[in-house]
């Protein structure tokens, strides 16, 4: 297509004539910079993974608060303040509540972890096995670490421990009366423990499918 304004010049040789017959072209400081600017990235988005552990953590910890307070809710309800069955329910389902909170962060932590050795990958060498660290080099992690499993042993054995208790005192006292005195509200911890362990193994195998996609198709580059 010609300009008519040009002398009959076309819309390239127009252009061409403006900027003296050059056109720009990639130079090696336009890809200085775009690796720069790549590292920055990186840099940041390893900041960030690291940022969002940190806060998972965090969560399991108010949670396990949530917990206690429940604890303080069960020592009244032993007192007769609160009704106790209605109580034991609570706290079941409070420590199933932590221990969901537990799964999800091992999510996001074995998520982010393999991220940030992903990107470790890209800048450690082979020689920062001994001079940095070691755990870059070996698989990404599976499983969940000792600090989520404290956690975990601990809202489960709450859980226990207040069955055990509503049994001895609300359950087993019924065994001599008549079933026309059955009361249906004492079967409510028993149910929430029940949903509660349901929720959890669905949860956990939902996470565990997610970490299993995350290293199928994003495994890192390999080191030789």
């Amino acid at each position: 297509m010609t300009n008519p304004s040009a002398g009959g010049l076309s819309a390239r040789e127009l252009d061409d004539s403006r900027t003296g017959g050059t056109r720009p072209s990639v130079t090696s400081t336009n890809l200085r910079d775009a690796e720069n600017d790549r590292v920055t990235f990186l840099i940041a988005m390893y900041k960030a993974m690291w940022d969002n552990i940190n806060r998972h953590i965090l969560v399991v910890w108010q949670s396990i608060a949530v917990l206690f307070a429940a604890l303080g809710a069960a020592y009244l309800g032993g007192r007769g303040a609160i009704n106790a069955d209605l109580v034991a329910t609570l706290v079941v389902l409070a420590a199933g509540w932590s221990v969901a909170h537990t799964s999800d962060a091992r999510g996001w932590f074995n998520r982010n972890l393999h991220i940030i050795t992903n990107i470790e990958r890209l800048f450690l060498l082979e020689s920062d096995e001994r001079d940095v660290h070691y755990f870059f080099r070996r698989p990404h992690r599976e499983g969940t670490i000792e600090h989520l499993l404290i956690q975990t042993t601990l809202g489960w054995s709450i859980a226990v421990v207040v069955l055990i208790w509503h049994f001895l005192t609300r359950v087993r006292p019924g065994f001599a009366s008549p079933i026309s005195s059955f009361e249906w509200e004492r079967v409510l911890p028993y149910i929430a423990a029940v949903l509660s362990f349901a929720f959890v193994r669905w949860l956990r195998k939902r996470v565990e499918r997610g970490e299993a996609a995350l290293a199928r198709r994003s495994p890192g580059r390999p080191i030789s």
